[in-house]
């Protein structure tokens, strides 16, 4: 069951990104759309992470991203649309901290949100398709939960 206009929110489970999902709980609670999950890490650490977050009963579908995945733009444009039943109508904000993936996620047009501690991220030449991520990330925060303050609190 998934509604035209509603926005679906695919948020990426990472090394960089899980250590403060804490931080994050009422605000990613608080989103309005449908929450999805990328997890770059197996079932049961996935689990576990969640329940200690205590958003193991928030996301809507779960998919898991194996390390060759991270560089592989047919991951997200096979695995991660079909799975979460996304169409070209569905309004998506990505969230992710790997930047072949918000290369990806932007080349697809879909709203992308990157999670980095440097301010000034430099992004040598993307190998395949000879662009910088620069080009295909809307935002860029420090920390996950104020990227989600942003999409609760500001205008994306």
């Amino acid at each position: 069951m998934s509604s035209v206009g509603s926005t679906k929110y695919i948020i990426c489970l990472t090394k960089y990104t899980y250590h403060k999902l804490e931080d994050s709980t009422n605000f990613i609670k608080n989103l309005k759309g449908r929450l999805l999950l990328v997890s770059d890490f197996d079932f049961f650490n996935t689990i576990r992470i969640l329940e200690q977050a205590k958003l193991s009963d928030t996301f809507h579908s779960i998919i898991f991203r194996k390390p060759d995945n991270i560089s592989d733009p047919n991951f997200i444009k096979k695995k991660v649309v079909k799975n979460f039943g996304i169409t070209k109508r569905s309004r998506v904000v990505y969230i992710d901290s790997e930047v072949e993936s918000i290369i990806s996620a932007g080349i697809i047009g879909w709203k992308t949100i990157f999670i980095s501690q440097k301010i000034n991220y430099e992004i040598k030449k993307h190998r395949s398709i000879g662009a910088t991520a620069e080009v295909f990330f809307d935002l860029r925060f420090k920390k996950l939960n104020n990227a989600i303050k942003h999409l609760i609190f500001g205008s994306i």
